[in-house]
């Protein structure tokens, strides 16, 4: 080689924008800027050393790279793998290793190794299967029924919201959302409703009827949001329901009740007042005729009025 085909060999080595080093034997013989600033070497600490110096403080690593890189290399093909090295300092890093084989006819002619500090892109994959799991779970466990609805299909939803149905999440994959509600009026109501809601606010809210699968009709509480990026409204909405229907039997019971009430006060044989602070609030009827007015005329009177003096009151 020409000492102006070193200089420029020289010169791509110190220009690249990963670190590149070239190994014989399992031995560093050259290696660039670059690399020796990656792994926090000096050239004279590494140029003539074993490359396993590289995986110092893991062995282990340095033994998977040989198992997984051998056999690609002696086969002339290209490798690459992101695996932990140790800086001279042992701390740890991921570093991605590619390699080729200089010569495939003939290993003892070295391979050229290319490497980038990956660490920053595996912590922030961490941080995003940490953070997927995290949501999985509360997807998973959540109280409430969750569902992902696509161009008005399930495309995911969990136990609770598929149970609450009397269905397994795995049912409901791929069907259309038409199975949650009591009929085709139904729906085509409540998507009257649900798109211009989506449209201008981007999220829904209703109390309804929908059907159990065994076609008893239970109460949900049933809010959509729409996903945001999503390019048409309604496209992607993500529904949380709520089963309410012990909160309407009981609303049910206590209107009941109250219906009751008011047909006992307005029927009895016996006069009914209700004061506070020192007035007639409300009569029945009974109450009214003993003491000879029209009950629309007692109410709002002074309790003092229905009694003969300050004295007897």
């Amino acid at each position: 080689e020409t000492p102006q085909t070193l200089l420029k060999y020289d010169a791509i080595m110190d220009g690249a924008p990963m670190g590149i080093l070239f190994t014989q034997d399992g031995i560093m013989v050259q290696a660039n800027t670059n690399f020796l600033e990656i792994m926090g070497y000096q050239s004279e600490q590494l140029i003539g050393k074993p490359a396993s110096l590289l995986f110092f403080s893991i062995p282990e690593s340095y033994l998977e790279i040989g198992r997984i890189a051998g056999p690609a290399l002696t086969a002339g093909k290209a490798f690459r793998a992101d695996i932990q090295a140790s800086r001279q300092d042992a701390s740890l890093f991921w570093a991605r290793f590619s390699a080729k084989a200089v010569n495939r006819n003939n290993k003892q002619d070295g391979t050229l190794w290319f490497v980038e500090d990956v660490t920053l892109e595996h912590l922030h994959e961490q941080q995003l299967r940490q953070t997927l799991e995290e949501q999985r779970a509360i997807f998973d466990s959540a109280a409430v029924g969750i569902l992902y609805s696509h161009q008005r299909t399930v495309a995911r939803c969990n136990e609770r919201m598929a149970n609450m149905f009397g269905y397994r999440a795995e049912e409901l994959l791929g069907r259309s959302t038409r199975l949650f509600f009591r009929d085709e009026a139904h729906f085509g109501e409540l998507s009257q409703q649900v798109y211009p809601a989506l449209k201008a606010t981007g999220s829904f809210s209703v109390e309804t009827q929908m059907p159990h699968r065994d076609g008893h009709l239970i109460w949900v509480h049933a809010t959509g949001s729409q996903i945001q990026g999503s390019t048409l409204v309604g496209d992607e909405v993500i529904w949380i329901f709520k089963d309410i229907s012990a909160r309407k039997a009981a609303e049910e019971e206590s209107r009941l009740s109250l219906l009751e009430l008011e047909a006992v006060f307005a029927n009895a044989a016996v006069g009914f007042i209700y004061t506070r602070d020192h007035k007639i609030q409300r009569c029945n009827d009974r109450s009214a005729e003993i003491f000879g007015y029209a009950a629309a005329n007692l109410v709002g009177l002074p309790t003092l009025s229905v009694f003969p003096d300050e004295l007897a009151y």
